[in-house]
């Protein structure tokens, strides 16, 4: 009995007390709301990208919506420096830099904005992954014509004895 009564008695404090319900009920709903607004701004990102002696199928398939890529002429010199980056960065305000060395490929990011950096990261992962599976699908492929060609002279061998 003594229980229900406490209990009773603490249900009618917490309806009597306005403040407990304004943070139980509108608090909540301001914290959600602030979070909607907050990530609603996080999707219209933009970065611009320079690249310089990229495969250009690497550069199409990076084509995303907000990333602007720029393609930089190349260099007479072999010096690939990281002040020549700086300043391309710098100069233009890219956001980073891609450049392509006997197949490897440097990145270099400003650094200034997260989110700008994550968009490039993101792409260009994305594009590696395109063109590795365009890449087996194509080995794949050429595997299974030469097996057919196999299949066919040994038919015809067998036929033979």
């Amino acid at each position: 009995m003594r229980t229900i009564a406490m209990i009773r008695r603490i249900l009618t404090e917490l309806l009597r007390d306005k403040r407990t319900l304004a943070l139980m009920f509108a608090a909540p709903l301001l914290i959600l709301t602030l979070l909607y607004f907050l990530f609603q701004g996080a999707g219209n990102t933009s970065a611009d990208l320079a690249v310089q002696s990229v495969d250009d199928d690497l550069v199409s398939a990076m084509q995303v919506d907000g990333l602007h890529i720029h393609k930089i002429p190349e260099r007479q010199t072999t010096d690939q420096s990281s002040n020549y980056t700086e300043r391309i960065i710098r100069d233009n305000d890219y956001a980073g830099f891609l450049c392509q060395n006997d197949g490897s490929l440097h990145l270099t990011l400003a650094g200034a904005d997260e989110a700008q950096s994550g968009l490039i990261l993101q792409s260009l992962k994305a594009a590696q992954a395109e063109l590795s599976g365009k890449a087996a699908s194509a080995t794949i492929a050429s595997q299974a014509a030469a097996l057919t060609q196999l299949e066919s002279t040994v038919a015809a061998l067998t036929s033979r004895l």
